[in-house]
């Protein structure tokens, strides 16, 4: 007994106009809103019209006091069967736009009618335009004035009539940005220390990862060889990988760049000197601290750096030789100008 009164109430929610009764029928209706599962809920909102006039269908779904939540009209399709898909479909949108369970934990979709309804609805009027309600997963609902209905039904592969709010992050988000700087050292390699200046450039691949390209020289350096002096300056190139962290205006980056390296050697207290180039490679290390302000930033860095093999010097005549260390440590102060991404 209780389930036949139950089915009155469901088929009560749904009030086909006189116009063309037998088309879509009331039968046809309630079984295609039975089929999308919103009776129960159409019951407790409120109650809805279907009308056919010529060629134009009509949809009116009204609330429990009787106010008109919205209309719909378009051609009716030649199928009393999609005519009632149709109008079901309409009724299930609106149903789904108002109402909204007290906790999501899923997104609510809507099914999709078969025949032309499928293929595209006239969206609402400026009038009915309104908030979208949004969610949070297991969080209290805001409340807001909901759509009357979607601009089109969706599909299951578009977005659903509630969505989840997202919080926005920046992480992985690339942010463009580029450095050039110039630096002053002083430096030891094992052998003689001496001072020197470099300039460096640098460009960000994502928020921690950057290439990283420097050239610097030092001053000449002294080595006694034998009853001579040899005086050498040490000069190179090249372009690596750093790791880059922001805190605020403050950062801190480590790379690591191989180089291309030249070696000036001439001799003194010699009766006849003359002048030497070799060149090498190493490998350097580096770490960079700095504070931003703006786009001009002041740093320090500390590194060190090996040579792929070790660059001997002989004096010429005689059996006087000295080896050069491949170890060099470096320290310096240095100014850094960003040309891109945030200040």
């Amino acid at each position: 007994m209780w389930g036949f009164f139950t089915s009155l109430l469901w088929a009560s929610a749904v009030v086909v106009q006189p116009a063309d009764l037998a088309c879509p029928s009331k039968p046809a209706i309630t079984a295609a809103l039975d089929h999308l599962g919103v009776l129960p809920a159409l019951a407790e909102l409120g109650t809805s019209a279907v009308g056919v006039e010529g060629s134009r269908m009509r949809v009116s779904f009204f609330g429990p006091d009787g106010s008109v939540l919205g209309v719909r009209e378009i051609i009716a399709p030649d199928a009393c069967a999609e005519r009632a898909d149709t109008a079901a479909t309409f009724i299930a949108a609106w149903v789904g736009a108002w109402s909204v369970p007290p906790t999501i934990r899923a997104p609510v979709t809507v099914g999709v009618p078969r025949g032309e309804a499928a293929r595209g609805l006239p969206g609402p009027t400026n009038a009915s335009r309104a908030p979208i309600v949004t969610a949070q997963a297991d969080s209290p609902v805001i409340s807001a004035p909901p759509p009357l209905l979607p601009a089109a039904v969706p599909s299951p592969s578009e977005a659903p009539v509630i969505a989840e709010r997202v919080r926005p992050s920046t992480i992985g988000v690339r942010q463009s940005r580029a450095e050039l700087g110039v630096w002053f050292l002083g430096t030891h390699d094992g052998d003689a220390s001496a001072l020197g200046g470099g300039l460096f450039g640098q460009y960000g691949l994502t928020n921690h990862l950057a290439i990283t390209a420097l050239a610097e020289t030092t001053r000449e350096r002294e080595l006694p060889v034998g009853p001579a002096v040899a005086a050498y300056r040490r000069s190179r190139l090249g372009v690596g990988a750093s790791v880059v962290r922001q805190w605020r205006q403050l950062f801190l980056d480590a790379g690591i760049v191989p180089e291309l390296t030249m070696l000036i050697v001439h001799g003194k207290q010699l009766a006849k000197g003359n002048t030497v180039t070799t060149w090498g490679a190493d490998l350097d290390v580096r770490v960079r601290a700095g504070l931003f302000t703006g786009r001009v930033a002041p740093f320090l860095f500390l590194g060190g750096s090996g040579a792929v093999r070790a660059q001997h010097l002989t004096l010429e005549g005689s059996t006087d030789n000295r080896t050069l260390s491949r170890w060099s440590l470096n320290a310096g102060v240095g100014l850094a100008f960003r040309l891109g991404g945030n200040d």
